[in-house]
Protein backbone atom coordinates (compact mmCIF):
# COMPACT_ATOMS: atom_id res chain seq x y z
CA UNK A 1 0.00 0.00 0.00
CA UNK A 2 2.54 2.22 0.78
CA UNK A 3 4.69 2.02 -2.58
CA UNK A 4 0.89 2.46 -3.77
CA UNK A 5 0.88 5.98 -2.24
CA UNK A 6 4.35 7.06 -3.21
CA UNK A 7 3.66 6.44 -6.71
CA UNK A 8 0.28 8.48 -6.46
CA UNK A 9 2.23 11.38 -5.11
CA UNK A 10 4.60 11.50 -7.87
CA UNK A 11 1.69 10.52 -11.12
CA UNK A 12 0.39 13.82 -9.20
CA UNK A 13 3.62 15.71 -9.40
CA UNK A 14 3.51 15.72 -5.57
CA UNK A 15 6.85 15.31 -3.87
CA UNK A 16 6.46 12.84 -1.05
CA UNK A 17 7.24 12.61 2.71
CA UNK A 18 7.62 9.60 4.55
CA UNK A 19 7.34 10.72 8.56
CA UNK A 20 8.38 8.60 11.40
CA UNK A 21 11.36 7.00 9.81
CA UNK A 22 12.82 5.00 12.91
CA UNK A 23 15.01 1.81 11.36
CA UNK A 24 17.44 1.95 8.60
CA UNK A 25 15.67 -1.08 7.30
CA UNK A 26 12.34 1.59 6.52
CA UNK A 27 14.65 3.91 5.17
CA UNK A 28 16.10 1.74 2.95
CA UNK A 29 12.52 0.59 1.58
CA UNK A 30 11.27 4.04 1.08
CA UNK A 31 14.35 5.07 -0.70
CA UNK A 32 14.20 1.87 -3.04
CA UNK A 33 9.98 3.04 -3.45
CA UNK A 34 11.25 6.50 -4.66
CA UNK A 35 10.26 8.31 -1.87
CA UNK A 36 12.47 11.33 -1.70
CA UNK A 37 12.02 12.74 1.60
CA UNK A 38 11.22 11.70 4.70
CA UNK A 39 11.87 12.38 8.74
CA UNK A 40 12.33 10.43 11.85
CA UNK A 41 14.15 9.63 14.88
CA UNK A 42 16.40 7.89 12.63
CA UNK A 43 17.27 10.66 11.12
CA UNK A 44 17.85 13.15 13.40
CA UNK A 45 16.46 13.95 16.72
CA UNK A 46 13.71 16.58 17.37
CA UNK A 47 15.16 20.09 16.41
CA UNK A 48 14.35 23.69 17.23
CA UNK A 49 13.47 26.04 14.48
CA UNK A 50 16.94 27.43 13.81
CA UNK A 51 18.61 24.10 14.38
CA UNK A 52 16.54 22.50 11.83
CA UNK A 53 16.86 25.99 9.48
CA UNK A 54 20.99 24.98 9.83
CA UNK A 55 20.82 21.77 8.97
CA UNK A 56 19.29 22.33 5.84
CA UNK A 57 21.24 25.52 5.22
CA UNK A 58 24.33 22.67 5.13
CA UNK A 59 21.99 20.10 2.62
CA UNK A 60 22.46 17.58 5.07
CA UNK A 61 21.35 13.97 3.27
CA UNK A 62 21.08 10.50 4.27
CA UNK A 63 20.96 7.92 1.64
CA UNK A 64 20.97 4.31 2.67
CA UNK A 65 23.75 2.12 0.87
CA UNK A 66 22.56 0.14 -1.73
CA UNK A 67 19.46 2.43 -1.83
Amino acid sequence: MLKSLVRLGHTLGIQVVAQGIETPEQLTALCRMGCELGQGTLLSRPLNPEQALSLAEQGCWVTPAGA
